[in-house]
């Protein structure tokens, strides 16, 4: 098993002086790359809604049907339309 000691490393002595301020900042950076990830999310399902309107169809199909299976009572009377 090859064991890296930290001390060895040449950054190794420059270490933050001030540890409050760097939890803050990690916390932002966290949230930054989140925001970043689910705007890319948003932006690719819009675009697949665009330009693959059968599948946003299909899943939209799939969210009533597993619905109908978990609460029938909500879906007494009506037609089963696709």
């Amino acid at each position: 098993m090859f064991i890296v000691s930290l001390e060895k490393w040449p950054g190794a002595i420059l270490e933050p002086k001030n540890n409050e301020r760097i939890k803050p900042f990690m916390l932002f950076l966290k949230n930054l790359f989140q925001l970043i990830v689910s705007v890319f999310r948003a932006a690719s399902a819009l675009l697949q809604s665009l330009f693959h309107p059968q599948e946003a169809a299909r899943r939209r199909f799939e969210i009533e049907r597993l619905d109908r299976i978990r609460h029938p009572s909500k879906y007494l009377g009506k037609v089963n339309t696709p």
